[in-house]
């Protein structure tokens, strides 16, 4: 289970996530751009997408999972292309 506990920019047009999984905490980062893309929405910011990720979690849920598992929530980027192959 992977359980979202903060997002909000880091200032280079990334959001850095901290979340939980399977209770043991994690820190990633999502380009802006990739939010944007997963949810078939027009870029408008790094803010707006801050809150899509937060508003739709449960859809990132299931694609974001696997790579946590294999980074081993250690800090990584997931683009556009790791979200929407």
């Amino acid at each position: 289970m992977l359980e979202l506990i903060d997002a909000r920019p880091d200032g280079r047009r990334e959001i850095m996530v901290h979340a939980e999984h399977n209770k043991v905490p994690v820190h990633f980062h999502i380009a802006a751009d990739a939010v944007d893309d997963f949810l078939g929405i027009e870029s408008t910011g790094i803010e707006n997408a801050v809150a899509g990720l937060k508003r739709h979690w449960e859809r990132f849920v299931p694609r974001v999972e696997g790579f946590v598992a294999r980074h081993g929530g250690h800090d990584f980027l997931l683009t556009s292309e790791m979200l929407n192959p």
